[in-house]
């Protein structure tokens, strides 16, 4: 059966997602599965709070200029490359803790459920979800999200979630047509002293 027909859904707004396309972010500690959208929103937000800890590191470098009365241009130059090295918000997207579905889930959940001597309808109804979903789940239409699946697996007493580490080396994969742009901004940030004598 082909992964790509697998569908999630987003933990934050609910909407259903092909399971290749989702994201895994922490929120308040907690991993959650989002979709491309709000993983989007998570991502401006951080971009966001990035650019106010440069601008508040940009102000304490004037003050500690003035202070000194410090007269070398370089000297009041924040580069790029220093700002990215204090705070990218890339950093820590570096490692991510992704929870995956076990592929096999369809043939473990239905061997679980009459183990135990249960109807579909008895674990809808301990799940508290629709007999259809439960159906689709074990004919493998259907991917339970991580917290249905936690629910199955404390119910059934199996194991379907699986934990994988990925190292983050590439570009964030959504908005490809502006976001490249979007999370330039800001970056690049020079300041410099005014009337200062060329």
């Amino acid at each position: 059966m082909s992964l790509s027909r697998k569908s999630v859904y987003c933990e934050i707004c609910g909407r259903e997602i092909p399971e290749i396309s989702a994201f895994k972010i922490f929120v308040e500690g907690s991993m959650v599965i989002v979709c491309p959208t709000c993983y989007a929103k998570y991502v401006a937000k951080r971009k966001e709070e990035s650019v106010n800890i440069r601008s508040r590191m940009i102000s304490s470098t004037k003050v500690s200029d003035r202070s000194q009365g410090q007269r070398s241009l370089s000297n009041t130059s924040v580069t790029r490359s220093s700002l990215q090295r204090r705070a990218s918000p890339n950093m820590s997207l570096k490692n991510v803790e992704r929870y995956e579905i076990d592929p096999s889930y369809p043939e473990i959940i239905r061997k679980a459920r009459e183990a135990k001597n249960m109807t579909i309808k008895d674990l809808a109804l301990r799940l508290r979800e629709s007999e259809n979903i439960i159906k689709r789940i074990e004919a493998g239409r259907l991917t339970p999200s991580i917290e249905l699946a936690r629910k199955i697996e404390e119910v059934l007493g199996v194991k379907i979630i699986v934990t994988r580490v990925e190292d983050i080396d590439r570009e964030v994969r959504i908005s490809k047509e502006s976001s490249e742009k979007d999370l330039m901004l800001g970056d690049l940030i020079t300041v410099k002293r005014k009337n200062i004598d060329k």
